[in-house]
């Protein structure tokens, strides 16, 4: 059998509608971390797996992915949710952990550097306030996105180091504002 070129393209757009062909979703978010405001890009490729490209204010990073979708009906109207979700272990620029913790420990009582949710609430502004690694350090990072129309996704974007601390939960981890702005493109 002979394709041509033409012939190929066509197969695999028109094909893309019901086949195995994968699938690529691009989710553009932007928002505020800490004090700073940030912009990524979250590209999608495969269909129930696949990889999550990531770019932006927090750098490059790729990693594996998966995807699920289901359909619901809600006072008679059917509505449709994709979750997209992945995670590894990557090198990123961060701020730096001692002095997150520093100032944490600065900012509160004793009693309230026991309090995991009072330390929760006061990192992101430590966070901002550090400077940054002087390179690259691997953390842990993990990125979700659900949407229900390209207008309305949710994003969740953890980075956790690796290192342990002394702080509740012995981990820290930097988390995003769940008020960022996000569409699907």
């Amino acid at each position: 059998m002979t394709i041509n070129r033409g012939s190929l393209v066509l197969a695999l757009v028109v094909g893309s509608v019901g086949s195995a062909a994968a699938d690529t979703i691009t989710a553009k978010c932007q928002g505020q971390d800490g004090d700073k405001p940030f912009a990524m890009t979250l590209v999608y490729e495969g269909e129930d797996s696949g990889t999550l490209k990531i770019g932006g204010s927090f750098g490059e990073m790729s990693f594996p992915a998966a995807k699920r979708s289901r359909q619901s009906v809600v006072a008679g109207e059917t509505i449709n949710a994709t979750q997209i979700w992945g995670g590894a272990e990557v090198p990123l620029v961060m701020p730096d952990k001692a002095a997150i913790e520093a100032c944490v420990k600065g900012k509160l009582s004793p009693e309230q550097v026991t309090d995991a949710d009072v330390v929760f609430i006061t990192i992101p502004s430590c966070a901002a306030a550090a400077p940054p690694t002087a390179q690259a350090i691997p953390v842990k990072v993990y990125a979700e996105f659900t949407y229900l129309d390209p207008e309305t996704v949710s994003l969740v974007f953890k980075r956790t180091y690796l290192e342990k601390t002394d702080l509740p939960e012995k981990t820290l981890t930097l988390e995003l504002s769940p008020m960022s702005q996000c569409t699907i493109e």
